[in-house]
């Protein structure tokens, strides 16, 4: 409740004072739960849920944003080279495995698993079996001549197909899950060749 009124009042009450202080805030909350469903569920509040969601920025998963990997890991492998005075880099085994790890804990996970590396690095270029994968987490490499884009664009179909189903064919829900505008979401459809008819 007392958060309900700084969001809604712009006031607070310091501890042992009778005054209130007005306020001027821009808040943000992130969360990895899935909030309409715990509304639903009545495991939030309703009325601080729509308080705080003015404005949505929905961030995939890892695995569901696979060229962004090669990119977070050169970030990664720079601030610690620099952090512990060495120069390392990726083999090219060592990105692709990456990019098939299924990223159970997410960025958080890939920014410990190359530090872990880089620390016990002594060659400069770290290899894929000096990653500390899951070994079920791993998938098989990809058959030779594999068209990367298109598994790209297969990952991207299962996951808006999936949000569909959640959502029981519901296009303005299901774009607002995915953070995206409806428009977009009609438009990935036809790039897609999602049949919205028969979800």
């Amino acid at each position: 409740m007392k958060l309900l009124r700084v969001i809604q009042e712009r006031e607070v009450r310091k501890v042992g004072s009778n005054e209130t202080v007005q306020v001027n805030i821009r808040l943000i909350a992130a969360t990895n739960r899935d909030l309409r469903e715990m509304v639903r569920t009545n495991r939030f509040r309703e009325d601080l849920f729509h308080r705080l969601n003015v404005f949505t920025i929905s961030l995939p998963r890892l695995t569901e944003r696979v060229p962004d990997i090669p990119l977070l890991a050169s970030y990664f492998l720079k601030m610690f080279s620099e952090k512990h005075g060495k120069t390392v880099r990726l083999s090219g085994d060592a990105v692709e495995a990456m990019k098939r790890y299924s990223w159970p804990g997410n960025v958080r996970e890939l920014k410990n698993m190359l530090e872990r590396a880089t620390t016990f690095n002594d060659t400069g270029v770290i290899q894929a079996d000096e990653l500390d994968f899951a070994e079920d987490a791993v998938a098989p490499p990809a058959a030779p001549g594999g068209d990367e884009t298109s598994s790209l664009d297969q990952m991207e179909k299962d996951h808006i197909i999936k949000v569909l189903k959640e959502t029981g064919g519901n296009k303005k829900k299901a774009a607002e899950i995915l953070g995206i505008e409806r428009r977009t979401l009609y438009n990935k459809a036809k790039r897609l060749g999602i049949d919205f008819g028969t979800i």
